[in-house]
């Protein structure tokens, strides 16, 4: 089934980077470069939330995580039999694959690693943001979805 495929190619890819990054970065190492300085590359543990929100709560997090990760399984079984729902299914697919990884973050770490930032041309709260492809896939899958919802045929 290549919608379950996708979904443990981008968990799997994501998981890689994360556990490479684990070994061959500290948090405190200085961000590599890429994209001639455009995008930073750096470790980092989001204990809390989207944007560190709920540090110190990581419970409420993890039990939050759960209800949207199931929620997004829920989704996915829902329509993935359906014929036709391409995007749909595609979005779903990368919002399990992404979401799958960062909650086995939750569940077995002390947080999310987290390695991307964009390095914006002004100074604005961008310059704080840290994500990974999980997240990217994640949101990235959401467009997918919402796109396949408004404009997909249906059959």
């Amino acid at each position: 089934m290549k919608w379950l495929g996708i979904a443990g190619i981008t968990f799997g890819t994501d998981y890689a980077i994360k556990r490479y990054l684990e070994r061959k970065r500290k948090v405190t190492d200085e961000p590599k470069e890429l994209f001639e300085g455009k995008v930073l590359v750096r470790r980092h543990t989001n204990e809390g939330g989207a944007m560190d929100r709920l540090i110190g709560r990581p419970k409420l997090v993890r039990n939050l995580s759960a209800a949207a990760f199931g929620g997004i399984v829920g989704s996915f079984l829902h329509v993935v039999g359906k014929p036709g729902r391409t995007l749909q299914k595609l979005g779903l697919a990368l919002m399990l694959g992404g979401g799958a990884s960062n909650f086995y973050d939750r569940c077995t770490r002390d947080g999310v690693t987290d390695y991307l930032s964009v390095v914006p041309k002004k100074d604005s709260w961008v310059k704080n943001v840290i994500f990974n492809l999980a997240d990217v896939a994640i949101f990235g899958g959401l467009f997918f979805t919402i796109i396949g919802i408004l404009f997909g045929k249906k059959d």
